[in-house]
């Protein structure tokens, strides 16, 4: 998979055959051998060790002796497992397989998760909609995103920091019209954070309709012009158009 490791590591699967004193361990047992026979001693592990270990017996229990036995007959079975494991690929591959998948995290205010999660789910749902990854929230601010496709991570990264980011004044978002009133328009900067535009702030023109001008569902680039003390956001695209045309001069 490319999943970078310390070292390769392998398991085997021990049994036992016990009649009265007469005990024989097996190695790498099957089916048959695992539902007929007395144990089925599950040892993972590397050069470097034992890494994990788990047994089930259908004996009143097994002595000191038998355990130590089939703990060296495993380890013999992992080194030569080992051994055509480094003969095949000797060490991880240097990049990730394309299907492995990564985790990728970012930190964000604690009081900002209410942000991310958004009224019922909606900013979270619609991140995980949108790039098809994973999402995962501490207590604490970490935020783990999981996906096997690079790209789709980092979209779902960029949309996190966007909707728990301080909005400030002199912000420019490309937000959509989301509904059209006679005093100007509600844009949605992104899920769950809505701004409005003055009739009067929409061009550098008298504007007689505001759908001369702009239309529901229309994408239009806005600049954060005021927050009042209830967090309420005022934009202006006049203000954009007016330093878009000024570059150009």
């Amino acid at each position: 998979a490319g999943v970078p490791i310390k070292e390769p590591v392998a398991g085997i699967a021990m049994g036992l055959i016990k009649e009265g004193d007469e005990e024989i361990i097996l190695s790498d047992i099957l089916g048959d051998e695992d539902h007929l026979g007395d144990m089925d001693f599950k040892i993972a592990g590397g050069r470097g060790g034992i890494t994990a270990v788990q047994m089930d017996i259908k004996i009143k229990g097994i002595s000191k002796e038998t355990m130590f036995r089939a703990l060296k007959q495993a380890e013999r079975g992992i080194e030569e497992i080992l051994s055509i494991m480094t003969r095949t690929l000797a060490e991880p591959r240097k990049e990730l397989s394309p299907y492995a998948p990564r985790i990728f995290t970012v930190t964000i205010k604690p009081e900002k998760i209410r942000d991310l999660i958004g009224p019922q789910g909606k900013n979270i749902k619609y991140i995980i909609d949108q790039t098809g990854v994973k999402i995962d929230i501490e207590d604490t601010g970490l935020v783990k995103v999981v996906s096997n496709d690079e790209e789709s991570a980092s979209q779902a990264l960029e949309l996190i920091k966007k909707v728990t980011r301080e909005i400030e004044i002199g912000d420019v978002f490309l937000g959509k019209v989301k509904r059209i009133m006679d005093s100007g328009v509600i844009v949605e900067l992104f899920p769950g954070l809505d701004g409005f535009v003055h009739i009067s702030q929409l061009g550098e023109g008298y504007i007689r309709r505001i759908t001369d001008v702009v239309k529901e569902g229309e994408q239009i680039k806005v600049k954060v012009v005021e927050i009042d003390s209830l967090g309420r956001i005022r934009l202006s695209r006049k203000a954009v158009l007016r330093e878009e045309r000024r570059s150009h001069v």
